[in-house]
């Protein structure tokens, strides 16, 4: 059996979630820094989000912030937290038959392995250490966020601009209607337009 997948990269590795995890993708547009590095916020329908850094939460480095980064949000443990990724590499059907078992330093946020992508726990980064700094981040008004300091700092330009944000469209859409479990062949076919829009 296969299953969507979305496939990123931390630290210059290939990670990968399962579709039906992911809630949405965001550009990095409006994310600010707060006092801790393991934690951002952006705005998020209307409201203050949560980003989590996992590079700066397991090791002493921080994600680097470039225009391809992306802010990922998940659901797990009944919430809605948002998570930093280095790029978005796409979407990819995984056979589930091919699972194997992460290694052992990798278990404590890594489920299994398929092919080449570790399937990230996201769950293991909502723990006793990051749940108040989520819990804090949430209780912020959105205007702080919208009248931060900015992180991204390279831009496209317009035609790159363009592209990117259809490439986003065309990825949330697929997001969406995963979730919303639409019938697979008009969701086979999105992922068609969505791969010859990654090709542009």
């Amino acid at each position: 059996m296969k299953e969507k997948h979305i496939v990123y990269s931390w630290m210059g590795q290939l990670f990968a979630s399962p579709i039906n995890e992911v809630v949405e993708v965001l550009d990095l547009n409006q994310m600010v820094k707060t006092s801790r590095e393991e934690m951002k916020l952006t705005s998020w329908k209307k409201r203050t989000m949560p980003v989590l850094d996992p590079v700066s939460l397991l090791t002493i480095e921080e994600t680097p912030i470039t225009k391809q980064s992306k802010i990922v949000i998940i659901e797990a443990k009944n919430m809605k937290v948002g998570f930093l990724v280095e790029k978005i590499i796409g979407i990819e059907e995984l056979k589930l038959e091919d699972m194997k078992e992460p290694n052992v330093s990798e278990k404590r946020f890594v489920k299994n392995i398929l092919g080449s992508y570790k399937i990230v726990d996201f769950g293991h980064f909502i723990n006793a250490d990051t749940l108040p700094l989520i819990k804090k981040a949430l209780e912020i008004n959105v205007s702080v966020v919208l009248d931060g300091e900015e992180m991204l700092s390279q831009r496209w330009n317009e035609r790159e601009a363009m592209l990117e944000e259809l490439k986003l469209e065309s990825l949330n859409f697929l997001i969406e209607s995963n979730r919303r479990k639409i019938d697979d062949f008009y969701i086979d076919g999105m992922m068609k337009i969505h791969r010859m829009i990654e090709k542009m």
